[in-house]
């Protein structure tokens, strides 16, 4: 071998680990990014039940605030199944 294919050869794995550290920092940054985006839908999912829980409570604040003189006391729980029907759908 002369020096210029040397020197070629050294240039090609020069080039190889260059390649290798950028894969490396890109795959860096996807796992960064990938973290982030497991964050947020954590709390996407834990403002989804957040809104849920406290729209039950008010749901049930105000079936107290209508139904509780109500008579005859079936009244409330005939009503109960159209408005489950209502929310979920």
């Amino acid at each position: 071998m002369n020096q210029d294919e040397e020197s070629g050869h050294e240039s090609l794995a020069e080039k190889r680990t260059h390649e290798a550290e950028e894969r490396s920092e890109m795959a860096s940054e996807r796992t960064d990014f990938a973290e982030d985006r497991t964050l947020l839908a954590n709390e996407r999912t834990f403002a989804g039940w957040s809104k849920a829980s406290f729209a039950s409570i008010g749901l049930g604040l105000g079936f107290q605030a209508l139904f509780k003189s109500a008579e005859p006391t079936w009244t409330p729980k005939a009503w109960l199944p159209f408005l489950f029907f209502w929310e979920f759908c």
